[in-house]
């Protein structure tokens, strides 16, 4: 019995010594520092997780149907200005011609003249001379102003003066013997027209405006310069028509300013004229007519 009491004694001392040993602590306050207690060990704490990242904020919603208002108020973001609208691109406005009026100043010339030329002297019915005339080249200016009913008629006035070379020749016998009297050949001719001018027409592609015109007026046809010195002067006066194409090149169209090239190709014609008598003959009456193909170029302005 003894024996069994004493084993036993023995065998719990055993176990107390061996927990005792293996045991270091039985709570934190038994461990050094900051260390923990743990299955009777002490041991260092295990680190503290690093903190979930903060969610990104979701992005404010467009404005539009059903978006809250944008804030506003002291310390509210001030909204970007909104660009300037992007003008609108379309096709450039074409070129138009003279819209209101504009005015002409050309260089004249016409190339070679027919005529003739026919005196009628009182109290002799009999004798009437006739004298074929030939112009040479006649250069000068024509000066126009024109006002814009529409785009394709133009009314206005116009001024011409041109000069040149002319000469006569007896065209019958009675002429022939008047020739000898006074002489024929070479004179000096000068000649003045004004009157009413009108030009239509329409616009041919972007920049060519194509058509006609005609000018009406009056015209002083004056000789002078006869190689007969006792040859008389003469100015005649009388109707004057020039018929003709006309192109106008547009160069310049600001809308308010237009410039463009006039370049009109015709014939100016004279259907009848008549001498003014002079002081020493005053029963002498002589009529005249003349063809003579002209053109003209120049410049235009206007709006």
């Amino acid at each position: 019995m003894s024996k069994l009491l004493f084993a036993s004694t023995a065998a719990l001392c055993a176990f107390l010594l061996v927990t005792g040993a293996a045991a270091q602590c039985t709570k934190d306050t038994d461990c050094k520092r900051d260390r923990v207690c743990q299955n009777g060990q002490c041991v260092d704490p295990e680190p503290a997780p690093a903190p979930a990242p903060a969610p990104a904020p979701a992005p404010a919603p467009a404005p539009g149907y059903g978006a809250p208002p944008p804030a506003s108020g002291y310390g509210a973001p001030t909204p970007a200005p909104a660009p300037p609208p992007a003008a609108p691109v379309g096709p450039r406005p074409p070129i138009k011609p003279f819209q209101k009026g504009y005015g002409e100043i050309s260089f004249a010339m016409s190339f070679h003249t027919w005529g003739a030329q026919k005196a009628e002297i009182e109290d002799l019915d009999d004798f009437d001379p006739e004298f074929a005339i030939d112009g040479k080249v006649f250069a000068g200016t024509r000066l126009a102003g024109y006002g814009a009913i529409s785009e394709n008629f133009h009314l206005g006035a116009y001024f011409g003066a041109r000069a040149g070379e002319g000469e006569s020749e007896a065209d019958n016998d009675d002429a022939e013997q008047m020739a000898g009297l006074y002489g024929e050949g070479d004179s000096d001719v000068m000649i003045w027209g004004l009157g009413a001018a009108l030009k239509f027409g329409s616009q041919l592609g972007e920049r060519v405006w194509f058509g006609g015109g005609i000018d009406i007026g009056l015209h002083f046809y004056k000789i002078e310069e006869w190689e007969d010195d006792d040859y008389d002067d003469d100015t005649y006066f009388g109707v004057e028509v020039f018929p003709r194409l006309c192109i106008d090149i547009l160069l310049v169209d600001t809308g308010n300013f237009r410039l463009a090239l006039p370049i009109s190709v015709g014939a100016m014609v004279s259907p009848y004229s008549v001498a003014t008598p002079v002081e020493e003959d005053p029963e002498v009456k002589t009529t005249m007519w003349h063809v003579s193909p002209a053109a003209t170029v120049g410049v235009a302005l206007g709006s």
